[in-house]
């Protein structure tokens, strides 16, 4: 058999062969967007102080967290199957690194003005329910993860 090409098929061939590889910026997938995630894991029993717990999570911390610039989504969980009911998972998302430690004036600002007067049953009550949080929080697992937004929905 026998293959005829014409000139400028031979010609195109030629050039590709000896012309470098050339790579477009424009050709390239753009980075994904990563978002950083906080898990914190703890377990509070079912009892008055477990309900102290989620009073405060659900009173102070998610109101706080919701009111944050630096996070973009929150999330409590509580285990509502099998012998580990009394666990609970706070997942927080960031937008990026930085963004995990920085300072949030308003979320301290909300905590001033809604921390009840010393001396008050309500900062009786409020003093209880944080010492029990940080009672059971103490021993918290935490973990951080990269997120990629492509995978997202």
């Amino acid at each position: 058999m026998h293959l005829r090409l014409s000139l400028p098929a031979v010609a195109l061939a030629a050039g590709l062969a000896v012309s470098p590889v050339v790579l477009h910026a424009q050709d390239e997938a753009p980075p994904p967007e990563i978002h950083y995630m906080t898990v914190a894991k703890f377990s509070a029993p079912y009892s008055d102080a477990g309900q102290k717990v989620m009073w405060w999570i659900d009173s102070v911390m998610v109101p706080s967290a919701k009111m944050n610039p630096h996070v973009l989504s929150t999330r409590v969980g509580t285990h509502i199957y099998g012998s580990s009911g009394g666990d609970i998972v706070m997942m927080t998302e960031y937008a990026d690194w930085n963004a995990i430690n920085a300072d949030c004036e308003p979320c301290d600002a909300w905590f001033e003005e809604r921390q009840p007067e010393e001396g008050t049953p309500e900062r009786e009550a409020w003093d209880e329910a944080q010492a029990a949080f940080f009672k059971y929080f103490t021993g918290h697992q935490d973990e951080i993860y990269s997120v990629n937004m492509n995978r997202a929905k």
